[in-house]
């Protein structure tokens, strides 16, 4: 028997190398193609990389490899033909660096507004939109040969937490979930999607109270009888199954396993995992898993061909011009710009720099609480501003950058940086929010919703209404 894990690769911690399969975090394009390139004697690795948007730019400025949209932003400004394109170029980027597995796309239904962790990721809050929408990506991925990843099944979009920091129950009820839920896997499996990743949350209205990556109910008589998906399914990562046992997830693991899962996600002890399996497993239940991964590595040539020399991002350039200048037309520039954050300065780097290098001059706004609101300024010099002086300035341009991240879960502007827009603005001015767009109907004026926060999206926006 030979188990098979996938093992996180971190710069920041010690990595076992005597793994075969990968799933990197951290680290940047050329140094993933480096480190995939010593992988050719090992036979077919899985290499994968939670490539939902793309590659943030190996240095700061460095965009060789831009980022895609958003999927809530692709749902809202593309066409199913066009996100199929994307996603298309995400599998050539991919193919690229050497990697033959990405784990997107988002099947979730966003039908939590507060939910901290789907949000940007999902296709929105319509079963079908995201269902459509998913089916496109997934062709998009798997037409170049890279195996598509569905995830996070049976749902993560009918919550309030992130399950990397706790033990998360779903609200749906038995009907919701079947016309919510699972219509988007529904329509990924007839698609033919190679890869199905399963999700550490419970759906205590109508199931046990554990987690659906441990119920044979949602991995065998749903995921594998109900809906017929027989390709390789792989856990949510397992190292951080949040309040779910302590210490050694060992024996966890192996429940999943006997629950239909083929692969484990980042074990923390994966020899461990191994030897419990050798005991409790069957023979013909682990060579059912291996078919399947055989399977994907003899049907998806990113495991057998040779890597491109190049990836030219022209098409992919030219494709994000003309959908962030979709976004951002009607919006006007202005020699007066107040930009607003909500987790720290150093997330304006691009921003800063770009305004900087435009001649603008950047000013704290002066304000009691300590959020981060800056005037970027033609008109305006000094160490500070104050409120009534921004109310002076003739015209301002509003820029709101909502960052959402994992186990953080900020999805809003505050609502003293809202207040302060509302009452510097004469109500004409434009605003663009960069990130979650739960914020917009809040906001005076005139709201530029980009449903994104890379730097790419920025960069493109920026110098679309400025430059």
């Amino acid at each position: 028997m030979n188990l098979k894990s996938i093992l996180e690769l971190r710069k920041s911690k010690k990595s076992n190398t005597n793994q075969n399969h990968l799933i990197f975090f951290e680290y940047t394009s050329s140094e993933i193609k480096k480190i995939c390139s010593k992988f050719k004697n090992v036979p077919k690795p899985i290499l994968g990389y939670d490539l939902e948007r793309g590659f943030k730019p190996s240095v700061e400025g460095n965009f060789d490899l831009p980022e895609i949209p958003s999927q809530l932003a692709l749902a809202n400004y593309s066409t199913f033909a066009e996100t199929e394109e994307f996603a298309s170029e995400l599998a050539k980027m991919a193919q690229f660096v050497g990697l033959n597995t990405i784990f997107a796309p988002v099947l979730d239904v966003n039908s939590n507004p507060n939910n901290p962790i789907i949000n940007l990721r999902s296709f929105g809050s319509n079963p079908k939109t995201v269902a459509e929408f998913g089916k496109s990506f997934i062709r998009g991925i798997q037409k170049n040969g890279v195996v598509a990843c569905a995830k996070h099944f049976p749902g993560h979009g009918n919550t309030d937490l992130d399950s990397h920091t706790g033990l998360v129950q779903s609200d749906s009820d038995k009907d919701f979930f079947e016309q919510t839920d699972l219509l988007p896997f529904k329509a990924a499996i007839s698609e033919n999607v190679g890869m199905v990743m399963n999700a550490h949350i419970s759906f205590p209205k109508f199931s046990e109270n554990k987690p659906a990556s441990l119920s044979p109910y949602f991995l065998t008589e749903i995921l594998r009888t109900e809906l017929g998906f027989d390709g390789v399914l792989t856990t949510d990562a397992f190292s951080y199954m949040a309040g779910i046992g302590e210490g050694d997830n060992s024996e966890l693991c192996v429940e999943s396993l006997l629950a239909g899962t083929d692969i484990i996600l980042m074990p923390e002890n994966p020899e461990r995992v191994e030897e419990l399996a050798k005991k409790k497993i069957s023979q013909e239940k682990l060579l059912e898993s291996e078919q399947r991964i055989e399977f994907l590595r003899k049907n998806f040539s990113a495991f057998n061909s040779e890597l491109p020399k190049e990836f030219d991002s022209n098409n992919l350039n030219k494709m994000l011009n003309d959908f962030w200048g979709r976004v951002v037309q009607g919006v006007s520039p202005s020699k007066n710009v107040l930009v607003q954050t909500n987790d720290t300065e150093k997330d304006l780097w691009l921003i800063d720099k770009f305004f900087t290098e435009n001649g603008f001059k950047k000013i704290k706004v002066k304000l009691e609480d300590d959020s981060f609101n800056f005037l970027f300024s033609k008109d305006f010099s000094g160490n500070g501003i104050s409120v009534s002086q921004l109310k002076e300035l003739p015209e301002i341009l509003g820029i709101g950058l909502v960052q959402i991240r994992m186990n953080k879960g900020t999805i809003n502007l505050n609502s003293k940086q809202i207040e302060l827009w509302n009452s510097v603005s004469k109500g004409n001015e434009n605003y663009i929010l960069f990130g979650s767009p739960n914020s917009a109907e809040k906001l005076k004026g005139s709201v530029c919703k980009t449903f994104d926060f890379t730097e790419t999206c920025q960069k493109f926006v920026l110098d679309l209404v400025f430059i």
